[in-house]
């Protein structure tokens, strides 16, 4: 199984010209914590991405305001990605490195073309290979723990 099996493809993105505003009301509205970030909505070249944890922490516990934009508070480059032929080991792999659960797939122009979620991973190979998915679970967990 590879990322192009298991991505949501054509992701919602946002401009890093963006206010942090727009950001969080298309999280809200989604119900999602991450969001790539993109160069513009034209091209949609990765640039980062941002997340709930990145508003919460980086401006509105500082005190700043929601009126900035998401380049000064998004999560830069490097960051880890995939291609959508990257292999669902590698995925996993790359996944417990980065002590992320989800990763954005980008094409050979850098452009945001999906996003693997950890939820897509076990929707995948759930059923097919039970135990893969408990490991997997236990080990990006543990990772994403190891953090706080």
């Amino acid at each position: 199984m590879i990322a192009k099996d298991l991505m949501t493809a054509n992701p919602f993105v946002v401009a890093a010209s963006a206010s942090l505003q727009d950001a969080a009301e298309l999280m809200h509205k989604h119900d999602v914590g991450m969001i790539p970030v993109v160069r513009d909505l034209q091209t949609r070249t990765f640039e980062g991405v941002i997340t709930d944890r990145d508003i919460a922490i980086r401006c509105v516990a500082n005190g700043r305001s929601s009126d900035g934009f998401v380049a000064a508070y998004m999560t830069k480059e490097p960051l880890a990605t995939v291609r959508p032929e990257s292999p669902v080991d590698e995925i996993v792999q790359l996944m417990e490195r980065a002590r992320v659960r989800r990763i954005p797939v980008v094409d050979g122009s850098n452009r945001v073309v999906g996003i693997v979620a950890l939820a897509d991973i076990v929707r995948g190979l759930g059923k097919r290979e039970p135990g893969t998915v408990e490991e997997v679970l236990e080990r990006v967990s543990a990772a994403s723990h190891a953090l706080t």
